[in-house]
């Protein structure tokens, strides 16, 4: 069995299709690296996609709340970050999935080598404002990549 992951998570929009990345951490890593600078990196895959000019490239590194984002950690952190029988992980999002919610609730599972824990109900979906795109983010990033087919979840 594969050791489960935490970390951080996009989806990024590189037409005609959604792409998730996401930055695994193993339980016992210490660096944290959050979105805003995860999505510096992001932006250099996007401008290969779009060829982007530098002036969209530099707008862009700026919208780091313009598409789908979330993070996977433990319920409980403040236990320190050892697995137990008793561990739990919570999967936050800002409930904006491009595609339908219980398809991309399965994937992140899978991407984060979590399916023992789902299994035995030891993953939790959870919705928090934090992760949920910035709807100023949102226009700005469409003016620089042209439409884009933000969902929800209620698809």
């Amino acid at each position: 069995m594969d050791e489960p992951n935490i970390g951080i998570w996009y989806y990024i929009w590189l037409k005609p299709n959604w792409e998730l990345r996401f930055l695994l951490r193993k339980l016992d890593d210490p660096k944290n690296v959050g979105h805003v600078k995860f999505w510096q990196s992001l932006v250099e895959e996007i401008d290969k996609h779009y060829s982007l000019t530098d002036e969209g490239i530099s707008t862009l590194r700026g919208l780091p709340y313009g598409m789908p984002r979330g993070r996977v950690e433990l319920k409980d952190a403040t236990a320190g970050r050892v697995l137990t029988p008793q561990t739990v992980f919570v999967l936050y999002h800002g409930n904006d999935f491009p595609l339908p919610k219980q398809a991309e609730i399965k994937t992140l599972i899978t991407s984060f080598d979590l399916v023992p824990f789902a299994l035995e109900h030891r993953v939790i979906d959870a919705f928090t404002d934090h992760e949920t795109t910035v709807e100023e983010h949102r226009k700005k990033t469409q003016e620089i990549l042209g439409p884009i087919p933000y969902g929800g979840s209620d698809k």
